[in-house]
């Protein structure tokens, strides 16, 4: 059980550090110099705020189960 959750915020927080990694890289494009900000750096965001939500919720789960 225990080695199920270690896995699980692995894969939580590997999402969140690809996303921001993505959003940091899409400011050395190019394409960038003309926008605030991109499409790519919207998603991104939403990502890293959509995961971060879900570690959140699965943990209280998990207190009010204990």
């Amino acid at each position: 059980c225990n080695m199920f959750r270690k896995k699980k915020n692995i894969i939580s927080w590997t999402i969140i550090s690809s996303a921001s990694m993505k959003f940091m890289l899409d400011f050395l494009r190019y394409d960038h110099i003309k926008k605030v900000i991109t499409m790519n750096q919207i998603i991104s965001i939403i990502i890293v705020i959509t995961t971060i939500i879900v570690i959140i919720v699965k943990r209280e789960k998990d207190r009010q189960f204990n």
